[in-house]
């Protein structure tokens, strides 16, 4: 599911990829350096970097393709054969379709002597300004994306799980003199901010007390066992 977001996300043709990318990048095109509260976005984050050899493009007018941050020259993006600061990273916002006029490619010498330089003959790359540029997985034969190719490029060994299942539950009162203690926990993300609330009730279903506080970003494991355990202690606590 997430390598299937991440290539909608890449994409940015839905309305909330477009959305998440204005929220955790610059307007330079820069990853944001400061924690923004997602459900999404770390998951997104995680498989991009796993998936982004994979992805190429065939390149058209040139509007879609970032020209430092997309790898569309060679199979890794321009911007990691060059060290520059941080600071001036802001500055490069170009996109391929500066470099393409109505004729093909329109590279200024300096320029294609520094492609030459990193091995990339720009000649050899085609485009056609007439079309869009159209976003690839490289290691099919089509050029389409697919969980199922995904999971054969990167040898996943994934394995159908038991399906699901509906079934009805009741909560029963607890014996007459004991108190029923009643947790649990959310998390925004796995790790993530995580919170957990506690409830006590006696034998006629009485609320004794409650419990509830923040428990910073731990994962959804430890997340639910840190219920547990502070309900407990403050039960200890209570006698």
């Amino acid at each position: 599911m997430l390598f299937k977001l991440n290539w909608i996300f890449t994409q940015r043709e839905e309305t909330w990829a477009q959305l998440l990318h204005v929220k955790f990048h610059t307007t330079s095109g820069e990853r944001i350096q400061y924690h923004k509260q997602s459900p999404v976005w770390p998951g997104i984050k995680h498989v991009e970097g796993i998936t982004k050899p994979f992805i190429g493009w065939i390149i058209g007018k040139g509007m879609k393709i970032d020209f430092w941050r997309y790898s569309w020259a060679s199979d890794i993006p321009l911007r990691e054969d060059i060290d520059l600061p941080h600071y001036l990273w802001k500055k490069c916002t170009a996109r391929v379709s500066d470099l393409i006029n109505a004729d093909g490619w329109n590279f200024p010498p300096d320029i294609s002597l520094a492609f030459l330089a990193m091995g990339i003959n720009i000649s050899n790359i085609p485009c056609n300004p007439c079309v869009e540029d159209i976003q690839i997985w490289k290691p099919d034969v089509h050029g389409d994306f697919s969980v199922k190719n995904v999971v054969k490029e990167l040898s996943v060994n994934s394995k159908m799980g038991n399906a699901p299942s509906i079934c009805s539950c009741r909560w029963n009162l607890p014996n007459i003199g004991e108190v029923k203690v009643c947790c649990d926990g959310l998390a925004l993300g796995n790790p993530g901010p995580s919170g957990i609330g506690v409830v006590y009730r006696d034998w006629e279903g009485r609320v004794l007390g409650m419990l509830s506080k923040a428990v910073g970003s731990p994962t959804n494991c430890l997340e639910e066992v840190q219920a547990i355990v502070d309900g407990e202690e403050k039960a200890l606590h209570r006698g």
